[in-house]
């Protein structure tokens, strides 16, 4: 029985459908590069309820990340309403292509839906995007992630932040840790971090830092960095 061809949208879900049949190979060119795109600009409820009638597994899934990615290329403030309404099942993954998405161009955006859909608050995903960025635009990644919630999540990116900088310009990393991060063990583990890699880099301007370092256990402890990265070299 032929579907109805009353509109553009019916015509395209009945084509993705037929598609997806069990059984089927999937022409996957054809489906996200064409079809799903068009039926997203058209119907984008028509194509999350064709997403939902699936049935669970890693097409449904492939289904559902290529059009959170597909949304999220056109209008990301109807994408978050979107996600939002997502069930607790499909949200995680539809996030995660979200944030895939748009970190390509809006890095900050990617960071802010990670955090506001907790996603890779604890297994270094946050981290990875912050390095990323770092990596490519060092001075706006540190101006936003300053900007951020005092907290241990601002205090891990800081660390991760400053982890990429030290490869570049450890003075600028050490103020980074110093100027920004609270003293307590995250301190402490980024300031050892700063000092290993400019102990590497140059063993006499790091020697020179941690030589302003008030006596005590932080001190010993940098002493003890400077020296292994003497005997390495």
């Amino acid at each position: 029985m032929r579907a109805s061809t009353s509109n553009p949208s019916d015509r395209l879900v009945a084509e993705i459908t037929l598609l997806l049949r069990p059984g089927i190979s999937i022409e996957r060119d054809r489906l996200f590069n064409d079809l799903l795109p068009k039926l997203v600009a058209l119907d984008p409820v028509a194509a999350t309820r064709l997403m939902q009638g699936l049935e669970p597994g890693p097409v449904r899934e492939e289904v559902l990340r290529q059009l959170a990615r597909l949304m999220s290329a056109s209008d990301i403030h109807a994408t978050l309403a979107w996600l939002t309404g997502l069930s607790a099942t499909d949200q995680p993954p539809a996030a995660e292509a979200v944030i895939a998405q748009i970190n390509q161009t809006d890095p900050a955006g990617a960071l802010e839906v990670a955090a506001a859909f907790r996603i890779g608050l604890n297994d270094g995903r946050q981290e990875h995007l912050i390095q990323i960025w770092t990596e490519a635009k060092p001075a706006e990644a540190m101006a936003w992630v300053r900007a951020q919630p005092a907290g241990p999540v601002r205090d891990r990116l800081l660390a991760r932040t400053a982890h990429v900088r030290a490869q570049q310009d450890p003075a600028d990393a050490a103020s980074l840790v110093l100027g920004h991060m609270p003293p307590g063990p995250a301190q402490e583990e980024a300031l050892m971090n700063v000092v290993r890699q400019w102990a590497v880099r140059d063993p006499a301007a790091a020697a020179a830092w941690v030589s302003q370092f008030p006596s005590g256990p932080l001190l010993t402890r940098a002493q003890a960095e400077l020296e292994t990265a003497r005997k390495l070299r």
